[in-house]
């Protein structure tokens, strides 16, 4: 007898050519385990099966199912010799591979028998190992027999076992790349990419990316060679060229800005310029396309120049600080950049340490100062205008002294926004270093040139005429007007703009009219991916129509380095087409778009950059609730609500909310949306020192929350306002609210964290001892958490507060140890949040131990950090105790500014602790002023009340701390 078995995803069985059926599937699991395996032990088998049964119930139980294996085959084909169970000699077993490459057998378990399961896992692994020996053959047969199908299908098949084989996606790659099948590679390697992206938080091996590259550049030279034809401007080329040849050569240049209204070929000039520019292999380029609704997005042209220099810097530069590299990934954690020696970046945005715009401008800029070492940069940025005003600051330090002579600048910006770019570029490029290229419509001898050179018969000044007069020489509606010509459309009666678009439009196929109405909805470049989803169809048809329409004139390739997008030829057809769409079908498609980049969300800060999107598709469609939800995601984003120290990297100001609430009110107060922007709203006005606003937004978020995740927020709001103002009573309250709520639902981490706030409070209430213990278990929660993100901020935050407690016993050294620890941490883990007040803490117990200069060393690292972020949290303490050296040193101007500073900072902290410290430093200084009429007359405006006076006030002060130390230091004062 001969049975066969064929290895497929659902198994085949034939016996003697006649295929056979299971009903029940437990002996068809024993059948293929016995004829697969070939001999086992009865007992044991039974036992595998039947483990909870004894001895008895388990064989009999074997025994009714190999009666129903013999009957469902029609013989017996197992023998028993003693407790062996075999197959008949007499059977001949042929095992078939005939997979598609998915798993085989799927259905085919015994969960209860580990033996069994493990049995089959083998199978597959081993099945796995010789289908893929057989298809990688066949993608190399394939390749040296030029057949297209054979490859595809073998890199199919692997894929389907090791999605992830690079050495296969390269080979086919290849494949793509000696046919000229530029696109289809291309395809290969997008898919590879995002694959090892989204699963792996990887990206492909360096010589896959090289070929990559040799695609790109390969398909942008394709591209060039069928390039339109380029007419005029002259003078404005040789006055740019001229510049960029200086530049190049090291003498005095100009960067440029190319101006011009609406049609008028700014971005055509560019960009022909560019591809008219020999290489030079010391001039890298940064090209930059700016798009009108991005000018509202913080952050947009950082991502796509962030991202331009770190590819850059990887092919061009070697030694890079890892410190400047990390840094730049936690501010921009959608940059996951492992290529240059960076540890992964866990992108969850409750885990990201934030760190401040201006410490990423100065590792940027690092960066920047290693690239341009020795090479030249020129930057390129077509609509400047569009430019969001962080990406534009960003921009303005690329121009400072340090890169004279290293950095032109090419942009485009149109006419009516010149005077604002100037003026915002004025800080950072002197007008003398700065060219303005005017670019004004063509005039009536150029378009009798241009209308003799294109057009094959003798010109006809009539036609000239009429084509001047509806133009006015815009180039953009004369070339296409001209190329309609050319296309068989001779007339040009009641010819009018719009026409121009119409005619383009209509000469396409209905494919591509549907690729572009899609395309019409997004307000930057086109994702094909996208496109492919709304559409259903296949990607690589997509790619393929959209490389078509680049070759009709209707879009336009940029190459950002070896990245392709795709965008309109000109935002006018893009505005056109989209206006050509009925209501319903633009609906369709931007809640198409949105619901497909929400089904791309990662829940990382990496989704940064697709809340913009998705505030744009739900803002034009009028869905208020998702609209309003990703706003509020995007400024939680920005503020980082999520920490007790009042900093945040942010370009939110008070006037944002204001509008966002008047919105917002709109929703019902029962609405998650309507409770998260509370929260937002209340830790913004809280770390802005508006009080009672903070207090009153996130009171009534309370009032409205039942979920855990927004009760949780708001309480560790409600803590700490009242850290900040001293509440102590209001900090055990909520305390206690938030131990009730992660009892029953809390996370160790978020159960390490209430043990340090817990241990803050106690320190705050004299309570030492059990403060300690709070921290120490709060400290090893932390140490053994798997969050690598916040749990070096909390370790830090835990180390400062065991500073504290030795601070309030008078051991300045035991707490100048604690606060080395915490600086240590944050320094070790790029952690900005609370750096500023670990050296405040650290520079004022060191002069309290008389170590002045290591004090001031760190007040002044302190001072310097508080002008990068936002915050004046333990600014009052810096500057007073600054004040007091600066006092000692005999600069008594400089101890006025900084003590005048710090009492301005104390009123409007209002946090008891800083304040008493202020007053401490008011007192000691005005002690010294009594003995010195000189001093007296310098500090009299802001000292001018009786020195005991500032006594009693700092005394009563420091008794709300039960700081007992520093109350009898003042009292021996008074003495």
């Amino acid at each position: 007898m001969k049975i066969s078995i064929f290895l497929n995803q659902i198994p085949r069985t034939l016996i003697e050519n006649n295929e056979i059926f299971f009903d029940n599937k437990k002996s068809e699991v024993i059948f293929y385990y016995m004829v697969l395996r070939g001999k086992v032990s009865r007992t044991g088998l039974a036992y595998q099966i039947w483990p909870d049964s004894n001895e008895s119930a388990a064989r009999k139980n074997l025994r009714n199912h190999l009666y129903y294996i013999r009957k469902t085959i029609g013989r017996n084909i197992f023998n028993t010799s003693k407790d062996i169970l075999s197959v008949d000699n007499d059977v001949e077993v042929e095992v078939i591979v005939d997979s598609a490459g998915n798993r085989i057998m799927e259905g085919i378990c015994l969960p209860e028998s580990d033996e069994i399961q493990s049995f089959f896992m083998d199978l597959y692994d081993k099945h796995s190992e010789l289908y893929m020996v057989g298809n990688r053959k066949q993608l190399d047969d394939g390749v040296n027999e030029k057949n297209e199908s054979k490859v595809r299908k073998a890199y199919e098949n692997i894929t389907k076992i090791d999605p992830y084989d690079e050495e296969s996606c390269r080979k086919m790659m290849l494949f793509y790349l000696n046919f000229n099948s530029y696109n289809k590679g291309i395809e290969i390697y997008l898919r590879m990419r995002e694959l090892l992206k989204a699963d792996l938080n990887e990206m492909p091996e360096k010589e896959t990316s090289e070929i990559y590259g040799k695609l790109v550049s390969l398909k942008k030279d394709s591209q060039g060679k069928a390039k339109r034809n380029f007419f005029g401007r002259s003078d404005e080329i040789i006055k740019i060229n001229e510049q960029y040849s200086n530049f190049i050569n090291g003498l005095d240049y100009s960067n440029i800005i190319i101006y011009g209204g609406v049609g008028t070929g700014k971005t055509f000039l560019m960009n022909n310029i560019i591809r008219d520019m020999n290489d030079d292999d010391n001039v890298i380029r940064i090209n930059l396309s700016c798009f009108e609704i991005e000018n509202d997005f913080s952050f947009k042209a950082i991502y796509k120049f962030t991202k331009q220099v770190l590819d850059l810097m990887n092919r061009k530069v070697t030694s890079i600080k890892k410190d400047d590299i990390d840094l730049i990934n936690k501010f921009l954690p959608f940059l996951s950049y492992e290529n240059i020696g960076s540890d992964h970046i866990d992108d969850d945005v409750e885990r990201m340490t934030k760190v401040s715009y201006i410490q990423f401008e100065e590792a940027f800029m690092s960066i920047c100062l290693e690239l341009t070492r020795s090479n030249k940069l020129l930057i390129t940025i077509d609509d400047i205008h569009n430019m969001d005003f962080l990406s534009l600051r960003l921009l303005s330090n690329l121009f400072m002294g340090r890169f004279k002579d290293k950095i032109l600048l090419l942009s485009t910006c149109r006419r009516n926004q010149i005077h604002r770019i100037v003026d915002l570029t004025d800080i950072m490029i002197n007008k003398n270093d700065l060219m303005m290229v005017e670019l004004d419509n063509f005039s009536f001898a150029d378009v009798e040139k241009i209308i003799g050179k294109r057009i094959e018969h003798d010109t006809d000044p009539d036609l000239v005429n009429k084509l001047y007069r509806e133009t006015k020489g815009n180039p953009l509606f004369l070339f296409e007007y001209i190329e309609s010509m050319e296309n068989g459309n001779k007339t040009i009666n009641e010819f009018k703009f719009i026409s121009i678009f119409k005619n383009k439009y209509e000469m396409l196929s209905d494919l591509h009219k549907r690729i572009l109405s899609v395309s019409s909805t997004f307000f930057d470049v086109i994702d094909y991916r996208i496109v492919s989803d709304v559409l259903k169809l296949d990607e690589l048809k997509i790619l393929e129509s959209l490389d078509e329409l680049v070759r009709m004139g209707c879009l336009i390739e940029e190459y950002d380095n070896d990245d392709i997008s795709i965008a309109f030829f000109h935002d006018k057809f893009r505005e056109y087409i989209y206006d050509s769409l009925s209501g319903l079908i633009l609906r369709r498609y931007h809640s198409d778009i949105a619901e497909n980049i929400e089904k791309r969300l990662t829940g990382t800060a990496r989704d940064y950059l697709e809340y913009n999107r998705l505030v744009y598709h739900y803002r034009i469609i009028g869905n208020r609730n998702k609209y309003l939800k990703y706003v509020v995601k995007k400024y939680e984003f920005l503020l980082n609500p999520n920490i007790e120290y009042p900093e945040y990297i942010s370009s939110i100001n008070n006037e944002d909310l204001v509008n966002l609430n008047k919105e917002i009110n709109k929703l019902d107060r029962d609405n998650d949306i309507w409770i998260d922007f509370q929260i937002l709203k209340g830790a913004y006005e809280i770390k802005n020192c508006m009080y009672e606003d903070g207090k009153n937004s996130v009171l009534a978020a309370i009032d409205n929350a039942k979920a855990y995740n927004a009760l949780y927020k708001a309480y560790n709001q409600m803590i700490y306002y009242s850290i900040q103002i001293r509440d102590l009573d209001q900090m055990h309250d909520y305390l206690c609210k938030l131990k009730a709520l992660t009892d029953k639902d809390g996370s160790r981490f978020e159960i390490g964290k209430l043990k340090r706030l817990w241990g803050l409070y106690r320190i705050m209430n004299g309570g030492y001892d059990k403060a300690e213990s709070e921290l120490k278990d709060s400290i090893e929660i932390f140490g053994s958490s798997s969050d690598m993100e916040l749990s070096p901020l909390n370790l830090a935050s835990s180390y400062n507060y065991l500073g504290y407690i030795y601070k309030y016993k008078g051991d300045y050294i035991k707490a100048t140890e604690y606060y080395k620890k915490a600086v240590e941490i944050c320094l070790d883990s790029n952690i900005l949040s609370g750096q500023t007040v670990y050296y405040t803490n650290l520079g004022q117990s060191l002069y309290e131990l008389g170590r002045f200069s290591e004090a001031k060393e760190y007040l002044l690292k302190s001072e310097t950090l508080h002008k990068k972020v936002f915050t004046i949290w333990s600014k009052p303490l810096t500057e007073c105790y600054l004040s007091l050296i600066h006092f000692n040193e005999g600069d008594y101007k400089l101890s006025h500014k900084y003590l005048e500073s710090s009492i301005l900072h104390a009123k409007k902290l209002k946090n008891p602790y800083e304040s008493s410290f202020v007053l401490k430093a008011m007192v000691l200084i005005k002690v010294e002023c009594l003995k010195n009429s000189e001093l007296n007359s310098i500090f009299s405006d802001i000292l001018d009340k009786d020195v005991r006076y500032y006594v009693q006030e700092a005394i009563d002060s420091f008794k709300v701390l039960k700081m007992t130390g520093e109350i009898d230091f003042l009292e021996e004062l008074l003495c």
